[in-house]
C-alpha cells in the first residue's frame, strides 16, 4: 500500500511479520514497528524516527535495512539491532552472544533472555569473521526474531536508516535503548 499527501509517503507491507511501515518526509522517516521482534525497545506498534544521514554504523544501532536473501520475501525492510561489526567473530554459546570470545553486555534486553535457536528448525549461524562492510544484526526479542542467525550478516549498502528516537507509545518514548545516537 502506498499513500501520499502533504509531502509524505507511506509504505506498508501487511503480509510480513517482521517488517516496518515508513512515513517518509525529507531525509528523516517515521517508522511503525509492525512486529514484536524488537521488543522491549520497540514494542509492537511503536513509532520511531530514523535518519538516513547516520555516518558510521555502530554496535547498538537499531537499523532499518533492505530484506536480505533468506529472510521473509514478502518484507521490503526489516528493523534489527547491530551487534557485530566487520572483522568480528560472532557466536551464540550457552544462550549468550559472544563477540571475539567475549560475552556481549546487552543492557537493552531483559535479564534471562537467551540467545539461541532452540525454537526454530532452520540452522543457526555462528560467523567468523564478519566480512568487510557487513554487520551482524539481531532482534532484541530473541525468541521471536529472524535475524542474522538465519540469513547471515547484512551488507552496509543495504542499511537505509538508523533509529534516533522513539515517539510512541508514551511508556517507551525517548532515546533508543542501547544506542549511542
Amino acid at each position: 500500500m502506498v499513500l501520499g499527501g502533504c509531502g509524505a509517503v507511506v509504505f506498508a507491507n501487511t503480509r510480513a511479520r517482521e517488517t516496518a511501515v515508513a512515513i517518509t518526509h525529507g531525509g528523516d522517516h517515521v517508522y511503525h514497528a509492525a512486529s514484536d521482534a524488537m521488543a522491549p525497545a520497540l514494542p509492537y506498534g511503536a513509532q520511531f524516527v530514523t535518519t538516513s544521514h547516520f555516518g558510521t554504523v555502530r554496535r547498538g544501532d537499531v537499523v532499518v535495512f533492505n530484506t536480505p536473501p533468506g529472510a521473509d520475501p514478502s518484507a521490503d525492510v526489516l528493523v534489527k539491532r547491530v551487534v557485530g561489526l566487520p572483522g568480528e567473530t560472532v557466536l551464540t554459546q550457552g544462550g549468550r552472544l559472544t563477540i571475539n570470545g567475549v560475552p556481549l553486555r546487552e543492557t537493552y534486553i531483559p535479564a534471562g533472555v537467551r540467545t539461541d535457536c532452540a525454537n526454530y528448525t532452520n540452522p543457526c549461524f555462528s560467523y567468523a569473521p564478519i566480512p568487510a562492510d557487513h554487520y551482524w544484526v539481531m532482534g532484541d526479542n530473541r525468541e521471536h526474531s529472524r535475524d542474522s542467525r538465519y540469513f547471515g550478516p547484512i551488507a552496509g549498502a543495504d542499511i537505509r536508516a538508523v533509529a534516533v528516537r522513539i515517539l510512541s507509545p508514551p511508556s517507551a518514548a525517548g532515546a533508543v535503548p542501547g544506542s549511542t545516537r
